[in-house]
């Protein structure tokens, strides 16, 4: 491939629901999920749902992976009236999720756009599942996420399989 400057948008929407329990307790929540990409990197529409279950949830929109570092907005671990201490805040979750990539256009996969290059022909939808757990406070969160992906192009030999562990600290 050759050099090629990115230019790409992404846009993504998140609903939080708590089905059942309440902030400052044990809770179940279900954070459904559409987005959008569009660029000459990647050109694709997502679905998703995620499932929660934990103490203390975090007050966020779920865990975010490739894309970003981290949870955004960060997550708030003090419902309103709860106790602001370091061991009262802490909570912990376990979560899953499956997720359907429509694709477009991917230059990894299709070869530069500009110019002649190599490329191999790609799924048009890609399956995705994920789950994992959190711990955390009002000033870190550690998870840890087990993601399995379908393959992106036909003939590829296998499945991606893959673990993520991030840390973050909020001050």
């Amino acid at each position: 491939m050759h050099n090629e400057p990115i230019i790409n948008l992404a846009y993504e929407h998140r609903r939080k629901y708590r089905v059942l329990g309440r902030a400052d307790g044990w809770a179940v929540e279900a954070i459904p999920v559409v987005g959008l990409m569009a660029g000459n990197l990647l050109i694709q529409g997502n679905v998703a749902g995620h499932v929660r279950l934990g103490y203390k949830i975090p007050d966020d929109f779920g865990t975010t992976l490739l894309r970003g570092m981290s949870e955004l907005p960060p997550p708030r671990w003090n419902p309103a009236g709860a106790s602001t201490s370091m061991l009262s805040t802490l909570g912990f979750y376990v979560f899953g999720g499956v997720a359907g990539n429509f694709v477009l256009r991917d230059l990894t996969l299709d070869g530069n756009t500009f110019k002649d290059s190599p490329s191999v022909d790609k799924e048009w939808f890609v399956p995705t599942a994920r789950f994992g757990v959190g711990v955390g406070n009002r000033r870190f969160l550690a998870t840890f996420t087990y993601v399995y992906a379908g393959k992106t192009f036909k003939g590829h030999p296998s499945t991606a399989e893959y673990g993520a562990l991030t840390f973050s600290y909020f001050f």
